[in-house]
């Protein structure tokens, strides 16, 4: 790793060690920020070198520091990694939620929110464990429940208020979605 360029010269006194430890300190900085962001303003820079060289003896101490630094650096990455990706799957997830009754693809969604679409498709499985797809069905498929419950709804109605253009496959898909087909749905939640 990193540490073992320098462990050579940790051990001698005198310029070259500092040398070498000043290397290691400002390529530590350097594979850190390629984690992200990381402010690290040159006298702090100067400050962590000069804690290096006062208290860095043996070379364990430059691994171990390497590591403490390296993981906090990367944890910080990996959160705002996953702070960004939440904030796209959300974003997506309510562009769902304003749209399911037009004819949207997931073309539509990854341009709405910025993203590639199979890049996107992903994330909404790992973040969710739903595809894209079964998200635009509960979506279709919860609003004509609430469609058909306690009303009069005509199914054909209904199942162009929630996007499908077909009545019998709108009637298929509910099916499988709540076990029993439309009619049948509005019969069991009608108000008496």
């Amino acid at each position: 790793m990193l540490a073992s360029i320098y462990v050579g010269d940790v051990g001698i006194q005198g310029v070259k060690s500092r040398l070498a430890l000043q290397r290691f300190s400002n390529e530590l900085f350097s594979v850190a920020g390629s984690f992200g962001e990381f402010d690290q303003a040159a006298e702090e820079k100067r400050n962590y070198t000069n804690w290096l060289c006062e208290t860095v003896e043996k070379p364990k101490q430059l691994y171990e520091e390497a590591g403490r630094i390296l993981e906090k650096q990367f944890s910080r990455y990996l959160e705002s990694q996953m702070m960004w990706n939440d904030r796209h799957v959300r974003a997506a997830l309510r562009y769902i939620s304003a749209h399911f009754s037009e004819d949207i693809q997931l073309d539509d969604l990854a341009a709405a929110v910025g993203l590639n679409p199979a890049y996107l498709s992903g994330l909404l499985k790992n973040k969710t464990g739903m595809t894209y797809s079964e998200h635009l069905l509960k979506a279709r498929m919860e609003r004509a429940k609430e469609l058909l419950a306690g009303s009069n709804a005509i199914v054909k109605s209904v199942c162009y208020e929630v996007g499908y253009r077909d009545v019998k496959y709108f009637s298929r898909l509910f099916r499988q979605y709540t076990g029993v087909n439309p009619s049948i749905y509005q019969k069991m939640h009608s108000i008496l």
